[in-house]
């Protein structure tokens, strides 16, 4: 970094007057550099800057020393996402480290048709009573109760075996009905399931993204502050780039090779002008402004 240097302004003229033999001298030997230029070199030095908007602003001195703040408002707000990127960071951190779930679907499906077997035959109970009951009514009517081949009544039989296949059809159509509820079942719980799955991964992502935006929205506010401070130094870069030009347009040409620099601190200035400007040219004002001002 740049340090301020401001030498005794009447010395570095009286030294120029008296290299170059006066204002417009003919001493014969170098043209001397102008007050006009020194003055113009003196003011290209670096000064402290200072930059104020309405949302904040940059300072900087001639030691590398520089502050940049931005306004309450902004300074609040902040300081505010950084706090609430804090507190998302470890509920994102539990959320994306957390165990795959694992669905399960427990049905028994042999209880289930026991369940529907049973209350479907129970309504066959009455039906098949009064069945029965007409059955023994027309055997004692007709004088056939008393009838057996190979020891059975064939019409007691035959009811009988009519009522078991009833209840044989009513086995597999229970059967039928309970896997059927249980993939209905199956179906509810798994979609549930995926369900929840799902609402637990948008919890995540948006626990992910707010995260991400409040400590963008911090980084940019940061970015701000530096964009403050670039802003303020080129400016003290342009206004005294400004004055080292004019310095260098209004040195005289180089007559013979210079020194880069005197000796001592008016030495030091000189070698400055000429590495800002670089080359011959700059060079050669430098060695002109360092050889004035050495004398």
């Amino acid at each position: 970094m740049s340090k301020y240097i401001n030498p005794d302004q009447s010395w570095m003229q009286g030294q120029a007057y008296r290299k170059g033999g006066g204002k417009g001298g003919g001493g014969g030997g170098q043209a001397g550099v102008s007050p006009e230029a020194i003055e113009m070199a003196k003011k290209g030095t670096f000064k402290p800057f200072t930059l104020t908007t309405s949302t904040g602003g940059a300072a900087g001195g001639p030691d590398g020393e520089f502050s940049t703040y931005l306004n309450d408002q902004l300074t609040g707000l902040q300081t505010g996402s950084y706090d609430a990127a804090g507190q998302l960071i470890p509920q994102v951190a539990g959320a994306l480290g957390r165990d795959a779930a694992q669905f399960s679907f427990d049905s028994d499906v042999n209880a289930t048709q026991q369940e529907l077997f049973a209350s479907q035959s129970a309504l066959l109970a009455d039906p098949f009573q009064q069945q029965n009951d007409a059955l023994k009514s027309t055997l004692l009517g007709s004088g056939r109760m008393g009838l057996s081949v190979n020891g059975r009544n064939p019409d007691v039989f035959g009811l009988a075996q009519q009522q078991q296949g009833q209840l044989a059809q009513l086995g597999v159509t229970t059967r039928q009905q309970a896997l059927a509820e249980q993939q209905q079942q199956y179906g509810i719980e798994s979609g549930n399931f995926q369900a929840n799955q799902a609402m637990e991964q948008q919890r995540s992502n948006n626990l992910l993204l707010g995260a991400q935006n409040m400590t963008g929205l911090g980084q940019s506010l940061s970015g701000q502050e530096l964009a403050y401070f670039q802003a303020a130094l080129a400016g003290e870069q342009a206004r005294s780039g400004s004055y080292l030009g004019a310095a260098q347009v209004m040195a005289p040409p180089q007559q013979q090779k210079q020194k880069s620099g005197g000796k001592g601190i008016m030495g030091m200035i000189g070698t400055g002008v000429g590495a800002y400007f670089g080359g011959p040219q700059g060079a050669a004002m430098g060695g002109q402004i360092g050889s004035s001002l050495d004398g």
